[in-house]
């Protein structure tokens, strides 16, 4: 199962693996458990799982799932469609959980201090010659800064629930 390796991982990269690999699977698991459900009588019918992205990380060959997650995590509107929108509405508190999720992804794929395209989205865009993972190793310290201050505001707001 490859669902929580990062996309550099899966498609073999040469690209140093970093902490931004590890924000990338809890990215990942944060989906599957607003996808899945979690806790009893909160879960997803299987037969409700069967078309959805999240499903084929879990039982495709490593190198597909790199490419689904590529496609899925390659622009906002597809994140939003394939992942976020899927998430199960019967999942108390569902909200803050879809805007953990995508405070994480946007930080992480789409971060507006970083300039220009060569940091954005998850694929060679246009023909261009570079590659954002390997842009984005370049910015990590604030990448994972801005990550750890996200994780630490949606802290916040969910002890204030309670």
């Amino acid at each position: 199962m490859f669902l929580y390796r990062s996309i550099n991982n899966l498609q073999g990269s040469d690209v140093e693996r970093t902490e931004l690999d590890d924000w990338e699977s809890l990215l990942y698991l944060l989906c599957l458990c607003a996808t899945a459900g979690v806790g009893e009588n909160r879960g997803q019918p299987l037969g409700n799982m069967e078309m959805l992205a999240i499903r084929s990380w879990c039982i495709s060959a490593a190198p597909m799932v790199g490419i689904l997650k590529t496609l899925a995590l390659g622009s906002l509107p597809a994140f939003e469609s394939l992942l976020i929108r899927r998430f199960n509405n019967r999942q108390p508190d569902i909200e803050y959980l879809r805007t953990l999720t995508r405070d994480i992804y946007t930080n992480l794929f789409w971060n507006p201090s970083l300039g220009g395209i060569r940091c954005k989205g998850t694929a060679f865009a246009g023909g261009m010659r570079f590659n954002p993972f390997e842009e984005r190793v370049r910015e990590k310290d604030m990448l994972v800064a801005t990550l750890a201050y996200v994780l630490g505001m949606a802290r916040q707001t969910s002890s204030s629930l309670l």
